[in-house]
């Protein structure tokens, strides 16, 4: 026999011995994201829990934790380092290691939370002869007095079969097993707590010995203080001391993730005999039920009134016997405790009134437990599941308990990828988007790229993109980030119908500054980046949008009569439209035979023509055409189509005039349906550009809504949408409108930003399947600028907030206005 000082003796797999002889196993729980304002999702989730923990009573006793892991930043930023071409890794690395200390400087490590579940496998239910039980207990009894324990040898052996049934029984859970470098990696976090280490340093510690080796000070009333060859740490635990007397949306669970530092969660949960040998919940409220009745009595006669909060206990207590009555609830006894830590004193000190003051708005009461830190401390401890005094007891029904939001996260996005901001989960409008950030530690990462490529859970496998949102709430922000990062990866072309970007990247390139602090970006712009302006008034570029040298057969026909039909008042079967089809027809065929024809060839042919008529139906298109910008869609024997092998290519447009978003196809000016003509023209050229399976294309368009206000513009937009999967490309759409989507589109984009519009609140909540309730509306309206629903592809909703922390990339974003674009024009011409 040896003397063992530890909590625990042995761990094998995920069973843990205890000092008393006890054995428990534990299994990380997977968990379910939950909206912050999805109540109908929140209420079947507690639903199921109430399910699984009725299940789970006869047991006796769970615990159950909420605990912050690391996130493993770097092997994720590391991961897509590895995926990047050789020629920008090394400015891709630059960038996450950028994060990297970000985070580092902020939070010490990026955390997530898990949720981990034990259960007692007790030795009664172990299948031994009774005097074989019984003998063993006496032994064990007679050691433990004398402060013994007796050293067993294959002491799991006797719990696989109770193992195998309690893995069973959380089956609904979605469990696995933990590992036993798990178990001892959590055991060894009650001596390291916010200690500066490494999960592989840890490892190391394979001996409850080693495990359990550290400095432990109590002497501090209200915390304990670590100490160790790691450093050293202050812990505080806190007990949940009260509620209210109705448990409904609770959420605890949920409200210790949303502090900017990391918080555990600890449950201890005991069943409740209704009817047991020393009382149970009938006979206790029975007795609570006589006492409330005399004290009544006594209070009346003295003083002629009952209190409320006498009517009110009385009401629960009479509540709490009808359900025994009625057989309808199985009761239980919890705790909640969370543990909070810091480096220094102060800063723990500053952490607990942060959490004291915040659960109090939510009438939830923790105590700081001043003379009970020891015993809050043991509860950390794997296995010790111990009721002991009336200290921190709720007694609930099991529905009450479970709308703690248990087995539940706010996680969103993907595995690995960019930074792009952070999750959100306060309802109310933050004080800046700066606070939201900073108050946040669920960074949010992105890589649309990896979507078809059939990742576990996805609900999509589409790459495209949308953003809506009003003008000036983000939306623009937003797709320039996501251009960026990819930029450094794939082959992009993107839209600038504002013809302004290309000024912001060139003013950005020759910065002095920031050629200086940092070189590794203009070289990128440099070398990756082409500026192609469509100018009208430049020769190069007429045709190079021609319908006939972009685009074959039929689709070439039908963008080249659509572009007629707007141009000219053609009627059915009229002699112009019986000439126009044949020159259409003839064109395109010498087309396909490699001869260099467009369509101003078309319009040379009705003007040649003997018919005076079709001659000036002719003539009237080319006036219409000459000077304007349509000579960029018609070409002829000189012009060559737009052609974009460089790598990312931001395409402007000048003297585009598009009409503004609510202005009606009637009221067009002829300008503007030129304008709108070209945009058809580039949509179709952009599903040319995305046809090729072989790169991973991007395709970009900030002024979607242009595509969805004809019908011609949502033909071409289907077609744009169809390539994405089978050919590798990505759409990426900015619209002010979520109107612009119908429900098939839901199909069709993998991914939805939504930013606020205040007309379409409800339209937005119905698009992103969330319940439209006045709460809900005034939930989105309290958006700031850089705030959006995210609905990722796992099909999960939540507010984030957008965060770029590096300023000479937020330069590229920028807007311009005219006067400053005017001066930008001529200082790079």
């Amino acid at each position: 026999m040896k003397k063992k000082p530890y909590p625990i003796k042995a761990i094998y797999g995920n069973l843990v011995l205890t000092e008393d002889d006890k054995v428990c196993a534990y299994y990380k729980v997977s968990s379910e994201f939950i909206s912050t304002i999805d109540t109908l999702a929140r209420q079947t989730l507690n639903q199921k829990n109430k399910h699984v923990i009725d299940r789970l009573l006869h047991y006796g006793a769970i615990d159950i934790r909420l605990l912050p892991r690391d996130m493993t930043l770097e092997e994720r930023f590391q991961h897509v380092v590895n995926l990047m071409p050789h020629h920008t890794q090394d400015i891709v690395d630059t960038y996450c290691q950028r994060v990297l200390d970000m985070v580092h400087q902020e939070m010490g490590r990026a955390y997530v939370y898990e949720w981990y579940i034990g259960l007692p496998l007790t030795p009664l239910l172990v299948k031994e002869t009774g005097a074989k039980q019984v003998g063993r207990e006496w032994i064990k009894s007679i050691s433990a007095f004398f402060g013994y324990t007796i050293k067993q040898e294959n002491w799991h052996e006797a719990y696989e079969e109770l193992e195998h049934q309690a893995y069973s029984d959380l089956s609904e859970l979605n469990v696995s097993r933990l590992s036993q470098e798990e178990m001892y990696y959590l055991t060894r976090m009650n001596f390291i707590r916010n200690m500066p280490h490494t999960i592989e340093d840890e490892r190391v510690h394979e001996h409850i010995a080693q495990v359990c080796e550290g400095v432990l000070d109590f002497s501090t009333l209200g915390q304990v203080h670590l100490g160790n060859c790691n450093g050293e740490s202050y812990v505080a635990f806190l007990p949940l001391a009260s509620t209210d007397d109705i448990l409904t949306g609770n959420d605890l669970s949920e409200l210790v993730t949303r502090f900017d530092f990391p918080v555990e969660l600890y449950y201890q949960v005991f069943h409740e005999a209704v009817n047991g040998v020393f009382g149970g919940i009938k006979r206790k409220a029975e007795h609570s039920k006589d006492r409330l009745n005399n004290i009544v009595s006594e209070n009346y006669e003295k003083n002629g009134e009952i209190s409320r909060e006498k009517v009110k206990t009385g009401d629960i207590i009479d509540d709490v016997l009808n359900r025994v009555e009625a057989e309808s609830d199985s009761f239980v006894s919890w705790t909640a405790t969370v543990a909070v830590y810091g480096r220094t004193e102060d800063e723990l000190s500053k952490r607990i009134q942060e959490v004291i003051g915040y659960m109090n708005k939510q009438h939830l009461y923790f105590v700081r437990g001043l003379i009970d830190q020891y015993g809050l401390f043991m509860k950390g401890f794997l296995g010790h599941l111990k009721k002991q005094g009336v200290l921190w007891y709720h007694v609930s029904t099991v529905k009450g308990f479970c709308e703690h939001a248990l087995f539940s996260n706010n996680r969103i996005g993907m595995r690995t990828g960019f930074y792009i901001g952070r999750v959100d989960t306060n309802v109310g409008a933050p004080e800046s988007l700066e606070k939201a950030i900073y108050s946040s530690h669920n960074l949010v990462l992105f890589n649309p790229t990896i979507v078809n490529k059939g990742v576990k859970g996805a609900k999509t496998d589409s790459p495209h993109i949308v953003v809506t949102g009003e003008t000036g709430k983000g939306k623009s922000f937003l797709i320039n980030l996501i251009h960026f990062y990819l930029s450094f990866f794939t082959k992009s072309v993107y839209i600038d119908v504002k013809n302004e970007k290309k000024y912001r990247y060139l003013e950005v390139i020759n910065n002095p500054t920031i050629q200086q602090n940092y070189p590794y970006l203009v070289q990128h712009l440099r070398e990756n980046f082409t500026f192609v302006t469509l100018d009208a008034d430049d020769v190069t570029y007429h045709g190079v949008l021609d319908p006939i040298l972009c685009l074959e057969g039929a689709e070439a026909k039908g963008m080249a009569e659509t572009i007629f039909y707007t141009l000219y008042p053609f009627k059915e079967r009229d002699i112009q439209q019986v000439y126009l089809s044949q020159y259409l027809n003839e064109v395109i065929k010498e087309r396909e035979k490699g001869k260099k024809v467009g369509l101003m060839n078309v319009v040379e042919r009705l003007m040649a023509c003997e018919d005076k008529v079709v001659h000036a139906c002719g003539l009237t298109i080319f006036e219409k055409v000459k000077h304007s910008i349509l000579m960029l869609v018609f070409g002829n024997e000189q012009s060559q189509p737009l052609s974009v092998d460089t790598k990312n290519t931001i395409l402007g447009l000048k003297r585009l005039d598009l009409p503004d978003i609510n202005t009606p196809k009637s009221d067009y000016t002829p300008s503007q349906d030129y304008s709108m003509l070209v945009m058809y023209a580039l949509g179709y050229f952009s599903k040319v550009f995305g046809s090729n399976p072989e790169d991973f294309t991007v395709t970009y368009v900030d002024e979607a809504w242009v595509y969805f206000s004809t019908a011609i513009g949502q033909a071409i937009m289907r077609e744009m949408k169809r390539i994405g999967r089978s050919f590798n490309n990505a759409l990426i759409l900015g619209t002010q409108s979520v109107k612009d989507f119908s429900e098939d589109d839901k199909g069709n984009f993998g991914t939805f930003f939504a930013f606020d519009e205040p007309s379409e609140r409800e339209e937005i909540l119905k698009y992103l399947r969330l319940p439209v309730t006045e709460q809900h509306k005034t939930y989105l309206s309290q958006f700031i600028k850089g705030q959006c629903l995210y609905l990722d592809h796992f099909g999960r909703c939540q507010k984030i907030s957008i965060h770029c922390p590096f300023e000479e990339v937020a330069e590229l974003f920028k807007t311009v206005d005219k006067t400053e674009l005017s001066e930008l024009e001529q200082q790079f011409v």
